[in-house]
């Protein structure tokens, strides 16, 4: 086995050992493990828990060109409980966002004003926002997007107790 592909399979041997202490100490984890029936869904589901244990060793993957793929599902989770934001692309008039929430994720109440547009999709996960003017609560899953207009006030509560979140946010100005 060539040394790569050695400490390959050690991090990810780590990356299981830890995994499995946190079945015991998260409550509700072998639960969702078991709900799994494939074995995409169980590398899901550790990543969202911020565990990386998809890439088998001798399989070699975009690693080699970036840090990253390209693949923004494949974003490692953060495990802290705080939120992340990576910056996609930004030009002078617009920035796209791409935001991991943790598992479990629960913000204080602060609410958002919006200096420009933004639009926001979802991923993978699901969260539970709120709106000001009008008031309003909602969910949004996988696959569901939202327009906020330039100015409006929003509240991120929580995201999806079992997955964590994943969401695009386009956020730009008016062209003048």
């Amino acid at each position: 086995m060539p040394k790569e592909d050695l400490n390959r399979f050690l991090k990810k041997v780590d990356q299981l050992n830890q995994m499995i202490d946190s079945l015991e100490s998260i409550k509700g984890r072998k639960k969702l493990l078991e709900a799994c029936t494939h074995h995409d869904q169980v590398v899901e589901l550790a990543n969202s828990w911020g565990y990386q244990i998809g890439t088998r060793w001798g399989e070699h993957s975009s690693e080699s060109l970036s840090p990253f793929s390209d693949n923004l599902l494949s974003r490692p989770m953060p495990n802290n409980g705080i939120a992340k934001d990576e910056l996609i692309q930004e030009t002078e008039n617009i920035r796209l966002t791409l935001t991991l929430l943790p598992f479990k994720y629960k913000q204080k109440s602060i609410w958002y004003k919006l200096d420009n547009h933004k639009w926001v999709l979802i991923l993978s996960g699901g969260v539970e926002f709120a709106l000001r003017n009008p008031d309003s609560q909602g969910y949004l899953k996988a696959g569901d997007y939202l327009y906020l207009p330039q100015n409006s006030y929003f509240q991120i509560i929580t995201s999806k107790l079992s997955l964590a979140t994943r969401y695009l946010s386009l956020d730009w100005k008016d062209m003048e």
